[in-house]
């Protein structure tokens, strides 16, 4: 069996997204699922300036951080509601002022967020803050799940 190496090749966005294409990582070609990769990656610049604790501390230092407080808040609502094709339009201070969903919730929107990407989303909706009107990168939920995780 010939492994075919595709991920060399350019990713051409109005070919693949919006669509109707189906998200399956096992299946697409290897530049796709880097594309996505890449919207996913938590950029260096706000990881600077984000409350997450840097790998080497001690167990001290650990104990010691900042970190984001996990909202306490039940949310219902479809996950679907969550993804956006809007542009973001919040700053860093913000993202990294306000509480997270549960790590439950990060999850389902991780699970649904290359089908979103690929249907055309380019954010996600803050339905907690400002009557929905805030758009986070798509990024957030990698940065959400590096919090929970923490």
């Amino acid at each position: 069996m010939e492994v075919v190496n595709d991920i060399d090749e350019p990713f051409v966005e109005k070919e693949w997204i919006g669509q109707d294409k189906k998200y399956d990582w096992e299946k697409l070609p290897g530049y796709i699922t880097c594309a996505r990769h890449e919207v996913m990656e938590i950029p260096p610049d706000f990881l600077s300036r984000s409350c997450l604790p840097k790998p080497n501390l001690s167990v001290t230092e650990f104990f010691s951080c900042e970190l984001l407080r996990l909202s306490s808040e039940i949310i219902s609502s479809k996950i679907n509601v969550w993804f956006n094709a809007d542009r973001p339009n919040i700053g860093y201070d913000v993202m990294i002022s306000r509480p997270i969903p549960s790590a439950d919730f990060i999850n389902r929107l991780d699970a649904a967020s290359g089908q979103a990407w690929i249907g055309g989303a380019n954010s996600i909706v803050d339905h907690q803050y400002n009557d929905g009107r805030d758009r986070l990168p798509l990024w957030i939920i990698s940065f959400w799940k590096e919090v929970a995780w923490c």
